[in-house]
């Protein structure tokens, strides 16, 4: 008798666009335009992720999160 294991799947990148409504030193809190499961999260990034734009309020942003989602409101997630 074999018995295995099956290897699972590695979750993938969530991508949705936002609005961005509030900014903080290493993220934005951003209004989901896109229908992700929730309305409002605070995105962080940290040192490696590099912005090739300056970000300001109500700037339209395509964001490509970790898809480890902190339950809280609004949620709180990564940006790679």
């Amino acid at each position: 008798m074999a018995v295995g294991c099956k290897a699972e799947k590695p979750e993938e990148n969530i991508v949705f666009t936002g609005t961005i409504e509030e900014l903080y030193d290493n993220g934005i809190l951003v209004s989901t335009t896109d229908d992700v499961g929730f309305d409002k999260a605070r995105v962080t990034y940290g040192d490696e992720v590099e912005l090739s734009f300056n970000t300001i309020v109500g700037q339209t942003v395509k964001l490509t999160i970790l898809p480890q989602i902190a339950e809280s409101y609004p949620v709180q997630v990564t940006a790679v």
